[in-house]
């Protein structure tokens, strides 16, 4: 997923972990951008996103949890579908 997303230009916009193991990493939009607003927009791209927030106050944010539990081949089509949603919300 790491290269996937230096691989379609996801850099240009997006912060993200460089996790050691695990299942999850951490994605980071610029700050006041809402990753809420963006689930239209990855849906329409065959992207799921859960809506639940994990802050205690629930309200918007610019990171999201990401798993990658699926297979490289997978995870490299996804981001390159989602990347136009990333760019466009920066």
């Amino acid at each position: 997923m790491l290269q996937a997303f230096e691989d379609f230009g996801a850099a240009r916009v997006l912060a993200w972990t460089r996790p050691q193991g695990g299942l999850f990493l951490w994605l980071t939009l610029p700050e006041g951008c809402n990753t809420l607003e963006l689930l239209p927009s990855l849906s329409r791209r065959r992207w799921l996103m859960c809506p639940a927030s994990f802050y205690p106050n629930g309200g918007p944010s610019s990171s999201r949890r990401l798993i990658i539990a699926c297979s490289p081949e997978t995870i490299r089509i996804g981001v390159r579908r989602v990347s136009p949603a990333w760019s466009s919300a920066a």
